[in-house]
């Protein structure tokens, strides 16, 4: 199975080169910064539900700001 999904000489090249490999969980919603995304965006619709249905969203979406995406990979355990 793990060969299926990570071909054996990439990953003995990436060994060789002095590569740390971790592989995470098929899914884990801490490891996962969507998830973060998903809920600031449900948290701002919830402070604004009366407000017109697409331009909330609209506004829910543009409120996550590129600080606040990179927080989330941060918060996941990211290095980038």
């Amino acid at each position: 199975m793990f060969f299926q999904v990570f071909p054996y000489e990439l990953f003995r090249q990436s060994i060789l080169l002095g590569c740390r490999l971790f592989f995470l969980p098929p899914y884990s919603l801490d490891l996962n910064p969507i998830e973060q995304a998903f809920s600031a965006i449900k948290a701002f619709l919830r402070r604004n539900w009366k407000d017109d249905g697409l331009s909330v969203m609209d506004r829910a979406c543009h409120n996550i700001t590129t600080d606040i995406a990179w927080g989330f990979f941060c918060a996941s355990g990211y290095v980038i």
